[in-house]
């Protein structure tokens, strides 16, 4: 089952669980929730579960 709120109709989608987390270098946080100029920069020995995403307009 979807993990959205407010889930969108979507066939063929297939949701998974994260198994990995990487570090991720950005130049600016925009409205949207998007990263702008990103880059790799490795995998973290981190639990997935413990990792949020910031809430931001």
């Amino acid at each position: 089952s979807t993990p959205a709120a407010n889930p969108v109709e979507a066939n063929g989608v297939c949701w998974v669980e994260p198994q990995l987390v990487c570090a991720v270098a950005y130049r600016e946080y925009v409205a949207g929730r998007w990263l702008r100029h990103t880059s790799f920069k490795g995998l973290r020995d981190t639990d997935p579960a413990h990792i949020r995403v910031p809430s931001g307009s």
